[in-house]
């Protein structure tokens, strides 16, 4: 099988996927289809197809007669989507509390367990960082698989995608922030545990929120990869 083959459409548009929510492709870069195909060691029929996708996502932005731009990071959208999730998963996490089991304790404790794990390992920050974001999606989806409500978080996961940039943005290279947020999930746990549903309301607010507050110097830092930052500075 020669390199070609091995890049089909779809390891094409996973890789670009991955580089542009990992902040790797960082936001308002130019891609370009030759330079891309290049990179691939494929034709670009295959890539053409992935920046269709990733403009269907809104990962991308055609801009006739100029390029094609990965999309800012849309900080209006962030807000939207810590509202929806605030209301959402802290019903769940409510409903969670009168029907929560050992097993399902064990199976979210196991996630933090990992979580900690992989904040003492010896890899550099940015894996770190990466991985830990992988856990992060994992424990908030078993939030809803263990209360019977797992189809609910694939329907939020299309409002994720700033989120998920925003949230690469502002953790890489900053374990302290990576073991609060890990200290948070052993806290949510023993909440349910208590079902003391006013503490845990405070504490997800918090949760939710924290990234935002603490990121203020470095979004103004690099006030290029954002859209809507004089909109929200005027709130």
């Amino acid at each position: 099988m020669n390199n070609t083959a091995q890049y089909l459409p779809n390891k094409v548009y996973d890789t670009l996927r991955d580089d542009i929510l990992y902040c790797h492709i960082k936001p308002g870069s130019i891609l370009s289809e030759i330079e891309t195909a290049k990179q691939f060691n494929v034709s670009r029929t295959p890539v053409r197809d992935a920046f269709r996708r990733l403009q269907a996502e809104g990962l991308l932005e055609v801009k006739p007669h100029i390029g094609t731009f990965v999309t800012l990071i849309d900080l209006d959208q962030i807000l939207n989507t810590i509202f929806v999730r605030k209301q959402v998963e802290l019903g769940i996490i409510h409903e969670l509390m009168d029907n929560f089991s050992e097993t399902k304790e064990l199976s979210l404790k196991m996630i933090v367990a990992k979580q900690k794990e992989l904040l003492q390992s010896n890899l550099n920050d940015e894996k770190v960082s990466i991985e830990f974001m992988k856990l992060d999606d994992e424990f908030h989806k078993t939030l809803y698989k263990v209360a019977g409500r797992k189809e609910i978080w694939y329907l939020t996961l299309s409002l994720l995608k700033d989120y998920q940039r925003f949230r690469a943005f502002i953790a890489l290279s900053d374990r302290t922030t990576l073991m609060n947020n890990c200290q948070q999930h052993q806290k949510i746990i023993e909440l349910i545990v208590e079902k003391d549903k006013e503490k845990l309301d405070e504490l997800f607010h918090r949760h939710l929120m924290d990234g935002i507050r603490h990121a203020t110097p470095k979004i103004l830092e690099h006030q290029s990869y954002f859209a809507n930052l004089l909109d929200l500075q005027s709130k």
